[in-house]
């Protein structure tokens, strides 16, 4: 009945105008800041590429070694196959990979990598715009928004690296921007692409399960501040659930299929867990059982990351 209560929603007609693979071009041409905001970070992404290239610090971050050999060895090993995937990081950044990796100089140089990463910074760089322009109505300002994460220097770097940030931030502000739309506006048609985008955001990094439960948390606010039907409101919880849970699910019953563990991604030899046991045994974590160093040391790393600006 819940999701009967969503299906009879009032639908949005498009016009024909408006269908059809033309329709981004009419989008672009319509409002030439979204191009600007499109150009400018194509030609910082260039830019920004060609210089680390050239000084050879694509794979500085040894994480970036281990992205580009797990993607590799779904193609070219003793053993081919997905199970190459492994079950701590999550798959979709080595997935993305997968048209490029199998090309030998693309592997070792790195480029498979960046190229994937170059790409999901554009997408993030014109949803920043389209959620900024979405809340505020105004072009110059949502230009200049993007344009903050556009030129950090430090989303430079990654997004010229074959980490997995990249394809992360750009299914979570994907996933944001469809999200503030449905919520404006109420259209089911825009819960489903949120639901979409943050089934592929828990698909990339472990961050993407926690904007997974703050959405869901927050159809339900929206639902109760809008005085919604209470089916209405679990119909809609439940529409955008089912692709999170999905992922979520769908890795858990990977890894214990392939490790015989649900919860192998988590205290395996190579977890993040695994990892910060041997700097607390140590005595290296100081953040460890200490509330306010913690706090500390997350605001000054966010403000480093977020730069002056």
């Amino acid at each position: 009945m819940a999701m009967l209560a969503v299906h009879d929603l009032p639908r949005v007609r498009i016009s024909r105008p408006s269908r059809g693979p033309l329709a981004s071009a009419l989008m672009l041409i319509d409002d030439p800041w979204l191009a600007a905001t499109l150009l400018a970070a194509v030609c910082a992404s260039v830019i920004s590429w060609y210089i680390a290239f050239q000084n050879h610090t694509i794979l500085l971050y040894r994480d970036a070694h281990s992205h580009l050999d797990i993607a590799r060895r779904v193609v070219d090993a003793s053993s081919t196959g997905l199970a190459q995937l492994g079950g701590v990081w999550l798959p979709l950044p080595h997935l993305v990979m997968l048209p490029f990796i199998w090309n030998d100089y693309l592997w070792r140089s790195g480029l498979a990598g960046s190229f994937t990463s170059m790409i999901a910074y554009v997408i993030t760089a014109v949803f920043l715009y389209r959620t900024a322009f979405r809340l505020t109505s105004d072009q110059r300002a949502s230009f200049l928004g993007a344009l903050v994460f556009i030129l950090n220097p430090n989303i430079l770097y990654l997004q010229a690296t074959p980490l997995s940030e990249m394809v992360l931030l750009a299914s979570m502000t994907a996933a944001g921007y469809y999200f503030v739309t449905w919520a404006k506006d109420g259209n089911t048609r825009h819960l489903i692409f949120a639901a979409v985008c943050t089934f592929l955001a828990t698909m990339a990094r472990y961050d993407g399960w926690a904007l997974f439960l703050i959405c869901l948390v927050l159809i339900g606010i929206i639902g109760w501040r809008k005085k919604l039907p209470r089916r209405q409101v679990q119909g809609n919880m439940f529409l955008y659930a089912l692709p999170g849970v999905l992922g979520i699910g769908l890795w858990m019953l990977w890894c214990l299929v392939i490790f015989h563990d649900p919860l192998y991604f988590q205290h395996s030899e190579y977890s993040a867990q695994a990892q910060q046991k041997f700097f607390i045994d140590n005595h290296l974590d100081w953040t460890y059982h200490n509330l306010w160093q913690s706090i500390h040391d997350y605001l000054v790393l966010s403000l480093e990351t977020v730069g002056p600006l």
